[in-house]
């Protein structure tokens, strides 16, 4: 409820922005006005690094491999990590984007968490909606099973001009397995805002909520990773 709370804050404050913005009269001149270019969503796409701070729950704690132990309930814990994200654009109306995603959990047996998530999308140049397929990696440091799964979801690509922007995606995997593991649904959520400051070359930060839920509650944890995000760029 925190989380949907921040991110729909953030989003009402980007509409104060835009509203609080009054656009500039044009005044008349002898010649006509050329016909503006339009810009593509997110440009030719933009190279992002964040901090990632977390709190994770559910799910159970598997044992170290070799062990005798039998799985023992996940306990909430809280994390922290960093995000890398690359967006780029590989034809008028295809993206490419790759993001890694890395947690450390203060808790429990004390993993690291990493997620990749490589995707392609469909993007129509005037349109900031992105459609596509997803591939998903996941790996538990104490154990040694990788769980990986195909989806699809959906982009809201930033501008990434002077001022602020929003962003957004929703993926789902719905058969995210592993080597002996039954399969499970994963959802991948994250939303915010970037502000790109006027003569900075490109120079963006973002702030954003973010939400990894699902996974098998058995033979695994987390099964919910949720928190903050804070982190610069660059467009290219």
């Amino acid at each position: 409820m925190r989380l949907a709370a921040l991110l729909a804050a953030c989003l009402c404050t980007w509409c104060w922005l835009q509203s609080a913005s009054p656009g500039r009269a044009q005044e008349p001149g002898p010649f006509p006005s050329a016909t503006p270019t339009v810009q593509p969503a997110a440009g030719n796409g933009y190279v992002s690094l964040a901090f990632n701070a977390a709190n994770s729950s559910g799910g159970m704690v598997p044992p170290m491999p070799g062990s005798t132990q039998t799985p023992r309930p996940f306990l909430n814990a809280n994390a922290n990590g960093f995000a890398f994200d690359i967006v780029g654009r590989i034809s008028p109306t295809y993206l490419a984007s790759l993001r890694f995603d890395d947690y450390a959990i203060h808790g429990n047996d004390h993993p690291f968490l990493s997620y990749w998530q490589g995707m392609v999308l469909f993007n129509p140049r005037s349109s900031p909606l992105a459609l596509g397929l997803g591939y998903l990696s996941a790996q538990r440091s104490t154990s040694n099973v990788s769980m990986t799964a195909v989806g699809g979801g959906i982009l809201y690509l930033p501008t990434l001009h002077n001022g602020v922007s929003p962003y957004a995606s929703a993926f789902f995997y719905p058969r995210l397995s592993g080597s002996g593991t039954p399969a499970s649904g994963l959802t991948s959520l994250d939303a915010g805002l970037m502000w790109s400051p006027p003569k900075r070359g490109g120079l963006f930060y973002r702030v954003g909520g973010y939400l990894k839920s699902g996974g098998n509650a058995a033979t695994s944890s987390p099964t919910q990773i949720s928190g903050l995000q804070f982190g610069a760029g660059s467009a290219f």
